[in-house]
Order: structure tokens, then C-alpha cells, then sequence
């Protein structure tokens, strides 16, 4: 919260500096119109976007709340939706059996029907065979997303499938140049949060355990809900507890 204030006060006084600049050489009425020219877009689209089960996810990073939204939203609809949503919240959450028992209840022929729904689908299925470490099976489902089709919008997400791939087969340096590339270029949080932890994750594999620390606290520092969130914090505790007890 404080920090929080501390940022808002800043904003206020960057604005109130930028205005006084400014109105020393452009009008004030012209400075206005430029304001609400700029500002009216951005505000309608965090109107829209704020409060949709999309914006808990990827945004918040907050799993739980998500798969509320999704209840809500599709209750007494299509009880393949929300098993889907349901398993895809359950992966970003850590709870991979009830992420299972949800995506098993799903209607494939029905979610292949729609873009967006057979992504998340593909989503769920890469996590599971990932969390169970199942190299054959990482491959069979990659293969099979890769011939789908998908808007360019996707193609940074579809990239990222790529580097659980290369953890399972120990290509650590790939993991590392596939992330420094795709990372600054990633949008969604929750997205970035995944990537890091994994970049940790190689960072260690090849020796790089400062540059391992430095993402691990970047990962643990975020109050998110994600299990990468709290794969974080954990492993960090591993790696510092000997240096402790030394």
C-alpha cells in the first residue's frame, strides 16, 4: 500500500510539473485537448479489460480469482468451459491432480470448435505432461498444437512452449537465448512470471548461480498467486540455506 502511494504521489507531481512546462509554450485549452486525446483510450480500455476473468489471470496473477469469474460467467452454460477454464486455473495454481480430473471431463470435439478454447486446451495438456516430467508426451502435444492455426497475437505464446521442451531435453544454453529473447517482449505478468522461473531454472543447470539468485528474488518478491511464485520462493530457500550454514 505504501508503495502504492509512493507511486501515485509521483505520478501526481510528474503530471502537475509536465503541466507547468508545457503551458509556458502551448495554451492551456490545447494541453487539455491533447490530455483527453491521449487518455480517453487508455481509459476505456482498462474499463473493459478490469474485472474480466482474462485480467484476474494475466494481469493479477491470481488463479483463484480467474476461475471465479469463469464460475460466474458460464453457470448453468457449458459445463465443458468451465471444466476447461477450471483445469487451466488448476495448472497456475500447482493443483495439478484437480487440473487432471477437470481437463479428463473436457468435450474435445467441442473445444476444438473455437481458437482460443483449444489453445488453453493444449495449454493444460503441455503443463501436465511437463509437471510429470514426460518428454514423449511433452513432444506428441507440441506437435500437435504446432498444427494448429493461430492469430500472430499468439505466436510470441506459442514460442514459449518451446522451453519446458528444452528443459526436458537438457538444452540449457537454448533455454537461456530462447528467453532472453522471448521475455522482454513478453506482456502478460503471468507469462513473465512462468518464463523467469524457468530461466532460473537453466541459469542454475549451466553454473550461473548469482544470475539464478537474481531472477529467483525478482520471482519470489511478486505477492502473486502463481505456483511459479511459490516454486520461487522455494527454491531460492534451497539454494541460500547452505550459504547460511556455513
Amino acid at each position: 500500500m505504501i508503495k502504492q502511494s509512493f507511486i501515485l504521489s509521483f505520478k501526481v507531481i510528474a503530471i502537475i510539473i509536465a503541466y507547468y512546462v508545457l503551458s509556458l509554450y502551448i495554451p492551456g485549452n490545447y494541453i487539455l485537448i491533447g490530455v483527453l486525446v491521449v487518455s480517453l483510450p487508455i481509459i476505456v480500455f482498462r474499463i473493459r479489460t478490469k474485472g474480466t476473468y482474462e485480467y484476474y489471470l494475466e494481469s493479477l496473477c491470481d488463479p483463484a480469482g480467474y476461475l471465479n469469474i469463469v464460475k460466474k460467467k458460464y453457470a448453468k452454460k457449458d459445463e465443458t468451459v468451465i471444466q476447461l477454464y477450471s483445469a487451466h486455473a488448476f495448472v497456475y495454481m500447482g493443483e495439478y491432480e484437480k487440473a487432471r480430473l477437470a481437463i479428463d471431463k473436457v468435450d474435445r470435439l467441442n473445444v476444438m470448435e473455437y481458437p482460443k478454447l483449444i489453445l488453453i486446451y493444449y495449454i493444460v495438456l503441455l503443463k501436465l505432461a511437463y509437471n510429470d516430467q514426460d518428454l514423449d508426451e511433452y513432444k506428441i502435444i507440441l506437435s500437435e498444437l504446432k498444427l494448429k492455426e493461430f492469430g500472430k497475437s499468439d505466436d510470441i505464446h506459442l514460442k514459449a512452449f518451446d522451453v519446458p521442451l528444452y528443459l526436458l531435453e537438457k538444452r540449457y544454453e537454448d533455454v537461456i537465448e530462447l528467453l532472453i529473447e522471448l521475455i522482454p517482449v513478453q506482456k502478460k505478468r503471468y507469462l513473465v512470471m512462468e518464463l523467469e522461473y524457468y530461466l532460473a531454472l537453466a541459469y542454475l543447470e549451466v553454473g550461473r548461480k548469482l544470475d539464478a539468485i537474481a531472477v529467483l528474488e525478482f520471482v519470489s518478491n511478486k505477492r502473486f498467486h502463481l505456483i511459479y511464485n511459490e516454486l520461487g520462493r522455494q527454491l531460492l530457500n534451497e539454494i541460500k540455506e547452505p550459504e547460511e550454514n556455513k
